[in-house]
């Protein structure tokens, strides 16, 4: 989402994330936040510090989307959203390792991926898996502090995963290993 003109800051970005969850994530191919808007806020993770600033009177925009809009999970569907903590976990493209599923089963394109909250009880962060050849961000919510109810993920707390097989109708508890980290921390990368 950033101009040719900003090329010393991309070769230093790492990801980007807006108040929505949605991310950029240039060494994974993912690009979910599409149009970038000066009024709006974003998280910016890079190797060494940097400032980005947006031309006077500009929109940095009118850029076209070759990528297509998420599927949204028809069985994990009711997810914690917008919590105002969260955390990125990042699936790289390729068939992610996962341990738990019966054999005989693996994970197919439309299959459904979830993160659980085991203290809250409830889904945290979902969505449906496009195959092998896309890489994809999965936006986990943390809890809000602000509320009395638990609503997300709390910190320290271990990410719960779950499969749900589309074709046989099947929900799996499901292990992952991450490349960094562990368990729940907001503004997490894993």
């Amino acid at each position: 989402p950033l101009r040719a003109a900003d090329q010393p800051l991309l070769g230093k970005l790492v990801l980007v994330k807006n108040g929505e969850g949605k991310v950029y994530w240039p060494s994974l191919g993912i690009d979910r936040i599409r149009t970038w808007d000066p009024r709006q806020g974003y998280q910016m993770y890079l190797m060494t510090a940097d400032v980005l600033t947006y031309p006077a009177g500009s929109l940095m925009g009118g850029r076209v989307d070759i990528l297509r809009a998420p599927e949204s999970p028809a069985h994990f569907d009711v997810c914690a959203s917008v919590t105002g903590s969260n955390a990125t976990v990042g699936i790289p493209s390729g068939t992610p390792k996962l341990g738990g599923l019966p054999p005989g089963v693996s994970l197919e394109a439309g299959d459904e991926l979830a993160v659980f909250s085991p203290s809250a009880g409830m889904c945290v962060g979902s969505l449906v898996w496009n195959g092998p050849s896309d890489a994809q961000a999965l936006t986990v919510w943390g809890d809000n502090q602000v509320t009395q109810e638990l609503d997300g993920m709390q910190e320290g707390e271990e990410m719960v995963w779950r499969v749900w097989d589309t074709s046989l109708g099947m929900e799996y508890e499901v292990t992952v290993t991450y490349q960094q980290g562990e368990y729940y921390h907001g503004n997490g990368i894993y």
